[in-house]
């Protein structure tokens, strides 16, 4: 292949390898060649009665601040005013998004663009300050690769064995049948289901065959439930989940190897900071910069899907390729509670549906020990 070609895949498809010729998808997977995360983001305004979304919208769970002197009355406001005007501002040419946070203990609307230095973006939507933040593009996202199975941990390398990639075990978690409750793995739908390809029953394998040169690796889990992504223009998503039972030969924990979040799920709000165990990163800690984000993420093969209600975090070391499926919890004292489930990024940011609508759209709960079928 041309160079100016190869070029162009790593850097507008970063999940997207050549090895000995051929193109290999990945999931985010770690590799030098694609340490640039680059996708497609699109931040829109308030949905039409006519869109359908997949999972729980759980608005409550992303209007919320940790900044004392900024008021849920404040950031609610900032929504309102930014679900008014995001359709606006997204037909400026380079806008590619818009969200809410605080900045000098005031609630804004951040406006990403695509690019730098572009003209048109207004100071302020009605009485609200507008913040201007390069984003650039986004998709769907050595430490921890981890190959003991008994137990694994989260933020070890998984995937589904019909294809060479490779994601991260987020947690482990159980549905609601009472006393004797099924136990299972939980990653996106992206790293799991294929994209919405998969049949249930697939094998989930741990590490990823991305890990092992795309070569045989340990079935550790089946795939049971997932939530499918909706690719169509005019529907939206809240989650990119699925779930894999245990196998009886294996056992996992949602221990991690720097810390045990708990089985409390919290809500998001502005200013929190969090931390993650993820399959290439590792462990990582950054703050939530903006809530009620809307995203349109590239896929790939001319795929897109938009979410809503997203979280943000901008940081260029927080996450890269490989580590979709993360769990991301709160970093505060003596606190690990799970926030969120890490599912895209870019070379500056971090995507991640809100736990609560991911454990609510599966119908499970986190379990903190040791769990086997």
């Amino acid at each position: 292949m041309k160079f100016a070609y190869i070029a162009n895949l790593i850097l507008y498809y970063p999940h997207i390898i050549i090895i000995g010729g051929r193109m290999i998808k990945m999931k985010r997977n770690a590799n030098w060649l694609v340490s640039l995360t680059v996708a497609a983001l699109l931040v829109t305004g308030a949905l039409s009665g006519c869109n359908r979304t997949n999972g729980s919208s759980d608005p409550a769970s992303v209007t919320q601040t940790s900044n004392p002197t900024v008021t849920q009355a404040d950031i609610q406001h900032a929504i309102d005013v930014q679900d008014r005007h995001s359709d606006d501002m997204m037909d400026i040419a380079g806008v590619n998004g818009t969200a809410v946070g605080v900045q000098n203990n005031t609630a804004v609307i951040y406006i990403y663009t695509s690019e730098h230095n572009v003209a048109g973006i207004p100071a302020m939507l009605e009485d609200v300050h507008t913040s201007v933040q390069y984003l650039g593009e986004i998709t769907a996202r050595d430490v921890n690769i981890g190959l003991s199975r008994n137990p694994m941990y989260s933020g070890f390398s998984v995937g589904n064995d019909n294809e060479c990639a490779a994601g991260t075990i987020s947690c482990v978690v159980k549905d609601h049948t009472g006393t004797n409750p099924k136990y299972y793995i939980l990653s996106n739908n992206h790293v799991f289901a294929r994209e919405n390809a998969a049949t249930l029953g697939e094998k989930i394998d741990q590490p990823g065959r991305y890990d092992t040169g795309c070569g045989p690796s340990g079935n550790v889990a089946t795939l049971s439930n997932f939530i499918p992504i909706n690719f169509g223009r005019k529907t939206t998503n809240v989650v990119d989940c699925a779930i894999a039972y245990l196998l009886v030969t294996t056992s996992s924990t949602t221990a991690q190897l720097e810390y045990t979040p708990s089985t409390t799920p919290v809500s998001a709000t502005v200013g929190m900071t969090v931390k993650k165990v993820g399959r290439t990163t590792g462990y990582q800690t950054s703050t939530i910069s903006g809530i009620n984000a809307t995203v349109t993420v590239n896929y790939g093969n001319g795929k897109s899907a938009k979410f809503i209600h997203q979280l943000l975090i901008n940081s260029s070391t927080f996450s890269a390729a490989g580590d979709s499926g993360s769990l991301i919890c709160e970093n505060t004292s003596g606190n690990s509670n799970p926030v969120g489930l890490l599912f895209a990024g870019s070379s500056n940011s971090t995507i991640a549906n809100p736990i609560g609508s991911v454990l609510s759209a599966l119908q499970v709960d986190i379990v903190a020990s040791n769990a086997t079928p």
